[in-house]
């Protein structure tokens, strides 16, 4: 959960769901609201495309909630995901009061690892301190670095009102905390650059990953064929060399 300091805010809280693809932030935008508003789907590519805005009242609270594309799509490019991030910004002009990162808890991976990085570089240094007491130890390590703010949602059961309830009162505290401000513009130009520079070097990283899986199958397979080819080489001499034999021992057969 991360929250920023700088202007004043109006009524309504102005709420930015990021997170990797497949995480569950269309899940969680729709308990948030209370309805089924964004198309959510368990999939491996991302089913939120565009920024999409919409609100709610809850508790008798306005309040504004944009679901971004997932980030680490392998079918929309970088500068894409990024557009439609920035985005945000004007759909909640002057700008969000809190960023939540959505994480599918019992899944974390190293992809998420780097999503949390990704973030945490990008919107700078408040946010989640731990998560669970006992989780896995790389999400521990990449949590110790946040502030201690996390919520916990059960998707299955949107008509909890309780668990939405909870989330804005440590929204507001927050936004409380930071003089009522929230994250404007000027603050998202300056994260754009280090998101874009990040997103390269671990796009780059994977291509170079994904580069060095395809030529480790391409030696294996041209292993597998040389040997495939050998043993068919080496049964065709045995099967040719049989048939010579053959063929002698007719000849001297017939010859006595």
């Amino acid at each position: 959960v991360f929250s920023y300091s700088s202007e004043a805010s109006a009524d309504c809280l102005r709420i930015t769901l990021m997170g990797r693809t497949g995480c569950g932030k269309s899940s969680s935008g729709n308990t948030i609201l209370g309805r089924t508003q964004f198309h959510a789907d368990f999939s491996s590519v991302s089913v939120t495309q565009s920024c999409e805005k919409a609100e709610a009242e809850v508790d008798g609270r306005r309040i504004t909630v944009v679901d971004t594309p997932g980030l680490f799509d392998n079918r929309m490019s970088n500068d894409y995901v990024i557009d439609e991030m920035t985005k945000c910004i004007s759909l909640l002009a002057p700008g969000p009061h809190v960023f939540l990162l959505v994480l599918e808890i019992g899944r974390f991976t190293e992809e998420m690892n780097k999503t949390i990085n990704l973030i945490r570089k990008s919107f700078g240094k408040d946010s989640i301190e731990e998560y669970m007491r006992n989780i896995d130890s790389s999400l521990k390590k990449v949590l110790s670095d946040f502030g201690n703010r996390f919520h916990l949602f059960n998707n299955e059961d949107q008509t909890n009102v309780s668990q939405v309830k909870e989330l804005l009162k440590k929204i507001e505290a927050m936004v409380e905390e930071n003089g009522g401000g929230c994250f404007t513009n000027d603050m998202f130009q300056h994260a754009e650059v280090t998101i874009k520079k990040e997103m390269e070097r671990i796009m780059k990283e994977k291509e170079e990953e994904m580069t060095r899986e395809r030529e480790e199958m391409k030696r294996k397979y041209q292993q597998e064929w040389k040997t495939l080819n050998y043993r068919w080489k080496n049964k065709r001499a045995n099967r040719e060399r049989q048939k010579t034999e053959r063929t002698g021992a007719q000849r001297k057969g017939g010859k006595d």
